[in-house]
């Protein structure tokens, strides 16, 4: 995977807009403008999409994503206070415990079926009170791998995986992106981290 996307990063944005794609764009909207300052975690950060539609509102941004070469284009959005080329899944167990105001995952679980332990995962690097806003391509089933290489899970999925840590605050049916020429159809979710079990 990380060769797939250093290959793909020199045209990645200007593929991405030919699809129509806002995925980052809508989940910042999503988590709204009152809060300043907050310690804000963008997993698969790529070429920083999430942290251009976060600057300037005061956030401590950390971009964490496998490939060095789409890193290097977040770089240059000057968005970010640090960039991390790890998996998401061991920058998630070195964070300290509770350190983490938001986590955001805009287009990662297309490439994670199960979700159960990067939920726990999540739950375990968030604060009490701290949001998780992510994005899913849906489908009818728990989750499923489609013919283009992608994963998409279902609605009663997700809720069954946030279940005994988070509780979802908002949650939006959108397109993602066009495909072939078609709509894709998917979810976009902010949760709530409560007390953990």
């Amino acid at each position: 995977m990380r060769a797939t996307f250093d290959n793909f990063a020199p045209g990645f944005d200007r593929q991405l807009a030919a699809l129509n794609y806002t995925v980052p764009s809508m989940l910042a909207g999503m988590l709204g403008e009152d809060d300043q300052g907050l310690t804000i975690v963008d997993l698969g950060c790529g070429t920083g999409q999430v942290g251009a539609a976060l600057a300037g509102r005061g956030h401590h941004l950390v971009g964490v994503d496998l490939s060095e070469k789409m890193l290097n284009i977040a770089r240059e959005r000057n968005a970010y206070a640090s960039l991390s080329n790890m998996d998401i899944s061991a920058w998630l167990e070195a964070c300290a415990p509770a350190s983490i105001d938001v986590v955001i995952a805009a287009d990662v679980f297309i490439y994670i079926g199960a979700l159960e332990s990067t939920f726990a995962d999540i739950a375990r690097a968030l604060k009490t009170g701290g949001r998780f806003a992510f994005s899913i391509e849906e489908c009818a089933g728990d989750f499923e791998l489609r013919r283009s290489g992608r994963y998409a899970q279902s609605d009663a999925y997700v809720l069954q995986c946030a279940r005994p840590w988070f509780s979802r605050t908002q949650a939006r049916q959108v397109v993602v992106r066009q495909e072939s020429g078609r709509p894709l159809e998917g979810r976009l979710y902010v949760m709530q981290r409560g007390t953990l079990p």
